[in-house]
C-alpha cells in the first residue's frame, strides 16, 4: 500500500517520480517497491510507462494528462497521424508495448544512451524543493544544451535501455553537488536546442490535423524552393541552403538531400530532422502544436497571373520574362486559359533519363567518391560501413551508376570491409566513448549491449584482434573474462 506519493515537479519524468518514491517509501529492496507501482515484477521504462496498479492510476487521478506532461510521448506523438497518437496514448494508459510500434520509436537509436542532466539545474533544483530530479527537456532527442542555462548537457550512469538490469534510480542520488560548468558558445547549436524543446513543450492536439509531410509542403509552397506552378520542389536547393545555414553545427541526422526528400514524402519521422527543417523554413514552435495546412494552388495563382498582366497591357513576351517562364507556356495560357488543376508536387528535382558519358563522369565523380569514403570513414560518431549504394547516395550518382565508372568503383570496393572487420571499428568506437563516458568496463558494456552483438559474432572477430594494438588487448580481455 502507498502511505504517500511524492507530487510531480515542474518538467519532471514520471520515471524520476517512482525513483523519488522509491527513496522515501522505506523499501529495502526494488522489488518490494515494484510491488506498489506495478502488477507484475518488470524493468521500469525510463522514458514511458508501463502498466501501472490501480491504486497508482487512482493516486495519479487523470493517467493521460500525466503521460502527456511527464513522459516523452510528445517527442515523438507531434509527427504521427491523428489516429496513431490517440492508439499510442490508449496503448500507454492499458500498459502495452503498442505504442513503440504506433509512434515509430527507433528499436535501438546509436550508441549508449543515459539520463541527461544540466548541472546547473541540478543546483536550483535542491535551492527550491531540497532534492533534484530528471527533467524530461533535457532528453528530448538530439538536446545536447539546457535551454534555461546555455550548457551542455552531462549524462549520468542511468541507462536508458531496454536491456540494462531493472532499477528506479532518482537523479539526487548520482547527480554530484560540484561539477564543471561548460557553456555552449555556438549560437545555431544554442537557437536550435532552444527550439526543440520549445517544440517538445507545444501540447500534442489528438484532433485530425494535416500530417507533417502535407503540413511542411504548404510551408514550402510560400518559399523559393517550390516552381512557379507547385509541381516541382527544389530539394537539392533546399539541402544546400540548410546545410549552409546549420555550417556552424556538427550533426549527422541531414547528411544528403535525399533524407529532406523521404521527410517530405511522408516516409522518415525522425523528431530532430523536422525540427531543423522547421526552423530553416522560420516556422513558429506554436503552429507545430495544431498543423494546419490550406490548399497548395499555385497553379491556378500562376495561371491568373499571367491573365492579369496580359489584360494590363502586357504582351506575352513580356509577361514570359517577368515570370521566367517560356514564352509558348505563356502564350498557351494567356489565349486558352489554365486548366487551374494543380498536379501532385514531385519532390525530385531530377529530369528523366539522359544519355551519360560514362568515361567523363568517371574523372569528374572520382574526388567526390574519394573524399565521400574518407568521409564516411573518418567519422567522429558510431562507426559507418561503406557499401557501393551510400556513396552513391552520398555524391548524388544514381542508384548501381557507380558500376560503370572503374575508377571510382574500384575505389570504392578497395575500402569495402568484411562484416567482422565493420565490428571491429565498431568495438574500437565503444570501448573509446565509454572511456569518455565513465562507464564500467566490460564485455557487456563495451559490446553486447551497445553493438547488440552475441557471442557467436564475437567469437569471429577474435581472429582479427591485434595482440600490438592495446585496444585490442584490452578488448581480448573482456572476452576472456
Amino acid at each position: 500500500m502507498i502511505a504517500q506519493f511524492p507530487p510531480f515537479y515542474p518538467d519532471e519524468l514520471l520515471y524520476s517520480a517512482f525513483a523519488r518514491y522509491y527513496v522515501r517509501s522505506g523499501h529495502s529492496n526494488l522489488r518490494d517497491c515494484m510491488k506498489d507501482l506495478y502488477p507484475s515484477i518488470c524493468r521500469p521504462t525510463v522514458e514511458y510507462s508501463n502498466a501501472l496498479n490501480a491504486e497508482v492510476i487512482k493516486i495519479l487521478s487523470d493517467i493521460e494528462d500525466v503521460i502527456k506532461k511527464h513522459t516523452m510521448y510528445s517527442n515523438y506523438a507531434r509527427f504521427v497521424s491523428a489516429s496513431r497518437r490517440r492508439k499510442a496514448l490508449r496503448s500507454l494508459v492499458d500498459g502495452t508495448t503498442e505504442y513503440t510500434t504506433q509512434l515509430g520509436i527507433p528499436v535501438n537509436r546509436t550508441g549508449n544512451r543515459h539520463l541527461r542532466y544540466c548541472p546547473l539545474c541540478a543546483s536550483k533544483d535542491r535551492s527550491l524543493y531540497g532534492e533534484t530530479y530528471w527533467h524530461r527537456s533535457h532528453q528530448v532527442y538530439g538536446v545536447t544544451v539546457c535551454s534555461e542555462h546555455n550548457c551542455y548537457l552531462k549524462e549520468s550512469t542511468v541507462w536508458i535501455h531496454s536491456k540494462s538490469s531493472p532499477a528506479l534510480t532518482a537523479a539526487e542520488v548520482v547527480i554530484p553537488y560540484d561539477e564543471e560548468i561548460i557553456a555552449c558558445q555556438n549560437k545555431i547549436e544554442i537557437d536550435l536546442n532552444h527550439y526543440l524543446v520549445a517544440v517538445f513543450q507545444q501540447p500534442v492536439s489528438l484532433k485530425k490535423s494535416a500530417s507533417i509531410d502535407r503540413f511542411l509542403k504548404y510551408r514550402i509552397s510560400q518559399t523559393k524552393y517550390i516552381s512557379l506552378r507547385g509541381e516541382h520542389i527544389w530539394a537539392d536547393q533546399m539541402f544546400r541552403d540548410l546545410m549552409q545555414y546549420y555550417s556552424g553545427y556538427k550533426q549527422d541526422v541531414i547528411k544528403e538531400a535525399y533524407q529532406i526528400s523521404k521527410t517530405l514524402q511522408g516516409k522518415k519521422n525522425n523528431p530532430l530532422a523536422i525540427c531543423m527543417i522547421c526552423m530553416f523554413l522560420d516556422i513558429d514552435p506554436a503552429d507545430l502544436s495544431e498543423m494546419k495546412a490550406g490548399k497548395i494552388m499555385l497553379a491556378y495563382d500562376y495561371e491568373q497571373n499571367i491573365i492579369r498582366l496580359h489584360n494590363e497591357g502586357y504582351n506575352y513576351r513580356q509577361i514570359s520574362n517577368m515570370l521566367n517562364a517560356s514564352y509558348d507556356y505563356t502564350k498557351r495560357i494567356g489565349v486558352h486559359g489554365g486548366n487551374h488543376k494543380q498536379r501532385p508536387i514531385n519532390i525530385s528535382p531530377k529530369a528523366g533519363p539522359r544519355k551519360r558519358d560514362y568515361t567523363a563522369m568517371d574523372a569528374d565523380y572520382y574526388q567526390r567518391v574519394k573524399n565521400a569514403v574518407d568521409l564516411v570513414l573518418s567519422n567522429d560518431g558510431r562507426p559507418e560501413k561503406i557499401s557501393v549504394s551510400k556513396i552513391e547516395r552520398m555524391v548524388g550518382l544514381p542508384q548501381r551508376c557507380i558500376e560503370k565508372l572503374p575508377k571510382c568503383y574500384s575505389y570504392v570496393r578497395d575500402h569495402i570491409e568484411t562484416i567482422e572487420e565493420y565490428w571491429i571499428r565498431e568495438i574500437e568506437w565503444s570501448y573509446q566513448n565509454n572511456i569518455h563516458s565513465g562507464i564500467e568496463m566490460n564485455i557487456t558494456n563495451v559490446i553486447i549491449h551497445p553493438l547488440n552483438l552475441n557471442r557467436s559474432d564475437i567469437n569471429r572477430i577474435i581472429p582479427l584482434l591485434d595482440n600490438n594494438n592495446s585496444i585490442h588487448v584490452r578488448i581480448r580481455e573482456m572476452i576472456d573474462m
